[in-house]
């Protein structure tokens, strides 16, 4: 016996499996796949009675879809039905209805997934984009990432679309702040690194500490000859230890105290060695070496007490306390 098929506007089959009405039968498979991993009761145990439904309209949808005999009837049936009915009386069809416990965002992309594969009962419009790109997805391997898709997509529909459009350009105002804050000189500056592409480190720090720093507690970074309060004479070699692990360069420098202990340092520092203003790399370490290339020469100097300041400068460009000698002359 023949069956005869009949249009129901309230269950719409193409809306119900959310193909458009010119789908091939691949599509319509493959979309009737997808709703069965959705609804089956076994997969929905805390709603088995909802999922039962659900899927007897989806069965009863692709039964008479993927028939081409039943479906060319059908597709007579629902054409009739559009040209006999005004366009303001026809009433949308319907798709499963979303999961009542599901997150209101999850609802309206679950139901907007198949819905909106056609809009209007006599008139196919085109697809949406971001409903091509959920089919491209499920058609692809990319199955998984789809619900992630569409849940974005209910968002940007959604009632808080405006609001989250609000929260997006502050995030990006701020992220945009954040970097030109980092990005500019001053900030450049806070990491220790230099907004002049073509400085280095060697740059020794210009600024003179206006106390002694006499303590030279660090045995990787002292001067040891002379010692602090040796007479010394016209001439004599600067000895000591400079084997930081990260040392990138150090600096010796002489001030004339005064005639009396010295209270402060002195205001004048002159070189005796400083780093090249070409060095591409790390200064390799001394240990109890010559730390100039030539003995202190104070012919000529008045007499009194003089400073030898060593200088170090790690690779970062920070620099390290400073050891202060106090000798007499």
């Amino acid at each position: 016996m023949r069956r005869k098929v009949a249009y129901d506007p309230q269950q719409d089959y193409y809306a119900i499996l959310g193909v458009s009405p010119n789908a091939s039968p691949e599509e319509i498979r493959q979309a009737y796949r997808q709703c069965v991993r959705e609804l089956h009761p076994d997969l929905n145990p805390d709603r088995a009675e909802w999922a039962t439904r659900q899927l007897q309209r989806v069965n009863a949808a692709y039964d008479v879809l993927r028939e081409p005999a039943l479906r060319q009837q059908y597709d007579r049936a629902r054409s009739g039905y559009a040209a006999a009915t005004p366009r303001r009386s026809r009433t949308a069809a319907t798709r499963p209805a979303a999961a009542p416990d599901r997150p209101w965002w999850q609802q309206a992309a679950e139901q907007s997934a198949r819905a909106r594969a056609y809009s209007d009962q006599s008139t196919i419009r085109s697809t949406p984009a971001w409903l091509m790109v959920a089919g491209w997805l499920r058609r692809g391997h990319l199955r998984a990432l789809e619900p992630l898709w569409l849940t974005l997509v209910g968002l940007w529909r959604g009632p808080y679309a405006q609001a989250l459009v609000a929260l997006s350009c502050a995030l990006a105002l701020n992220v945009a702040f954040l970097v030109h804050a980092l990005l500019s000189p001053a900030g450049l500056e806070r990491l220790g690194l230099s907004a002049d592409p073509t400085s280095t480190p060697t740059a020794m720090p210009s600024a003179t500490p206006a106390r002694l720093y006499q303590a030279c507690l660090n045995p990787d970074a002292r001067i040891t000859a002379p010692s602090s309060g040796e007479v010394v004479g016209d001439t004599f070699p600067v000895v000591g230890t400079v084997a930081l692990d990260n040392l990138w360069a150090y600096a010796v420098e002489l001030g004339y105290a005064g005639p009396g202990q010295p209270q402060a340092a002195p205001g004048v520092w002159r070189p005796l060695r400083t780093p090249s203003p070409q060095q591409t790399i790390p200064e390799p370490p001394l240990r109890d070496a010559p730390l100039t290339d030539a003995p202190v020469d104070l012919g000529g100097q008045p007499a009194g007490f003089y400073v030898l300041r060593l200088r170090v400068i790690l690779r970062d460009g920070t620099q390290r306390p400073v050891c202060d000698v106090v000798v007499r002359h």
